[in-house]
């Protein structure tokens, strides 16, 4: 793709991405601590010290790497577990390399925030950002959000994540997570892509596409997207009703507490329950013949 843009044989997003922020979570952490962003606290896996820097999560530094999912981290509470646990990493097949050591948090689905939308350090006026909060996770433990609300920025996250687009000249949609902590607001992660919530921008006149299309409204500038309601995952809400697991409920009461009481299914209810369906009825007949 990179010899193709070069070549200028087609035009695509993003721009001017450095390999060290695409495909390292590890050397990402060390360029957001040398630019002044605070981060999570992370060290190589081979540090000589790892295994009394506890608690402590083994993580993957890429997502993926030839075509697989890696997972994304181990646990270890004590020093006493960290070599049962790093065992546990080798013999499931994967490669020591390919992880490194972040301070474990304990932590609570709404601490994850995020400042997402499209960047152009050259056309300031028709940046669109977004500031999300996650109210529910997909699953316990390490996952992403299932519902995300729009909120005001509560503490400088916009000129953080400003900070660091504009040191790479970043130019593309973008979601930068951050992780609010006993000392402050830590940055998590940086996904060089469009996201799985991005269809909050849909109610603020589309402009994320539009802007990604190069489809600019003169009436329509950029600028920080708010009041645009509460995003949930249509699949994962359903999953959970028809499961029995009516806690979901709460989740969707807890956004108007934070005064966004307009929900948006993605996917749509409709299309989420034909999804559902279909996976069961087929999975019901794979286990039948």
């Amino acid at each position: 793709m990179r010899r193709l843009v070069g070549a200028r044989q087609f035009h695509c997003y993003p721009r001017n991405l450095p390999e060290i922020v695409f495909d390292d979570k590890f050397a990402f952490a060390q360029f957001a601590k040398s630019i002044g962003v605070p981060t999570v606290p992370s060290w190589p896996l081979n540090d000589s010290t790892s295994a009394f820097r506890t608690p402590c999560l083994i993580k993957a530094k890429h997502s993926w790497k030839e075509g697989c999912h890696l997972p994304r981290g181990w646990p270890c509470h004590s020093s006493e577990a960290f070599p049962a646990v790093l065992d546990s990493l080798l013999n499931q097949g994967f490669c020591p390399e390919d992880y490194f050591l972040q301070e474990l948090l304990e932590i609570h689905p709404e601490d994850i925030y995020s400042v997402c939308g499209f960047h152009d350090g050259e056309k300031p006026t028709m940046d669109i950002v977004a500031v999300l909060q996650r109210l529910a996770s997909m699953e316990s433990g390490l996952s992403c959000s299932a519902v995300a609300v729009v909120v005001p920025d509560p503490a400088g996250l916009i000129e953080q994540a400003r900070l660091i687009l504009n040191e790479i000249c970043f130019v593309g949609p973008f979601e930068i997570e951050f992780i609010k902590t006993s000392d402050g607001f830590k940055v998590l992660e940086f996904n060089p892509r469009f996201w799985l919530q991005h269809g909050v921008f849909i109610r603020a006149n589309n402009l994320l596409i539009r802007r990604y299309l190069g489809m600019e409204v003169p009436s329509c500038l950029g600028g920080t997207i708010l009041n645009q309601g509460t995003w949930v995952d249509g699949i994962w809400f359903l999953s959970h009703l028809f499961k029995g697991r009516f806690k979901v409920l709460q989740n969707l009461r807890m956004a108007r507490h934070v005064g966004r009481s307009a929900c948006s299914f993605f996917p749509s209810l409709r299309v989420s329950a034909t999804i559902l369906l279909r996976s069961n009825f087929s999975g019901k007949l794979s286990h039948a013949l």
